[in-house]
């Protein structure tokens, strides 16, 4: 059981990477490092602000009709 954890946790955590760097190289060479880091940050604060206010104020489920 615990290989299956470490192997499920070594997926998630390394699965977009190699996507994610290669896309993130390529817009880095056309448009800029800082402006790629800039742009990626601000994906990201959206992003965390979104997930933020879905905890906070969750949407009402309806009631069990019996």
């Amino acid at each position: 059981m615990k290989g299956r954890t470490i192997s499920l946790y070594s997926f998630l955590n390394t699965g977009g990477s190699p996507t994610g760097t290669f896309i993130l190289g390529l817009l880095g060479n056309a448009i800029g490092v800082r402006s790629v880091y800039t742009f990626a940050g601000l994906i990201l604060l959206i992003f965390s602000i979104s997930r933020l206010f879905s905890l906070v104020n969750p949407a009402k489920e309806p009631k069990n009709i019996q």
